[in-house]
């Protein structure tokens, strides 16, 4: 899954009709924050034996795009920390 505030990609193992409306459900860790968003289908192409889903997001609360930002922002942090341990 690759999240972002204007919506999400992912893995499906069956094809979703472009302009398809979802109700997307989340939960962001390890912070266990709940999420709702509405989203319609923006991509959808084969890859492999699954598909490769594009959401974009239609209805999704201010405070939930900022918890998604502040979730980003923060796994980011930790990735960069990370590649800078594994240097020194």
């Amino acid at each position: 899954v690759n999240l972002g505030g204007g919506g999400v990609a992912l893995t499906a193992t069956s094809p979703l009709t472009v302009l398809t409306w979802l109700a997307i459900d989340l939960v962001l860790l390890p912070e266990n924050a709940a999420i709702r968003a509405v989203g319609r289908v923006v991509d959808c192409r084969p890859r492999g034996d699954e598909f490769a889903v594009h959401v974009e997001f239609d209805t999704l609360r201010e405070e939930d795009r900022d918890l998604i930002l502040a979730h980003l922002l923060r796994r980011q942090a930790e990735a960069l920390r990370r590649e800078r341990d594994l240097r020194s």
